[in-house]
């Protein structure tokens, strides 16, 4: 049981960084968001908050859902 759980926190910090990649992958090729956009005074910023809000989000619904179905769980009565 413990080794199941420190698995499954691995397999979940993998899966946070394939997101965050993709995302950032996402947003250089169709966004034209480059590391050089960061220093330039171009309006990168929408480009950022709009990358950090749906890395955010992505990794809410989880959660979300984990809580959701916490109230679908019977207890046992003996």
């Amino acid at each position: 049981m413990i080794a199941s759980v420190f698995l499954m926190q691995l397999l979940g910090q993998l899966t946070a960084s394939t997101i965050a990649c993709g995302v950032a992958t996402y947003f250089d090729i169709y966004e034209g968001l480059s590391p050089q956009a960061y220093t330039r005074k171009s309006g990168a910023g929408k480009e950022v908050d709009r990358a950090w809000r749906v890395v955010i989000r992505v990794g809410a619904a989880p959660a979300l859902l984990a809580i959701l179905l916490r109230f679908a769980i019977r207890e046992l009565v003996r």
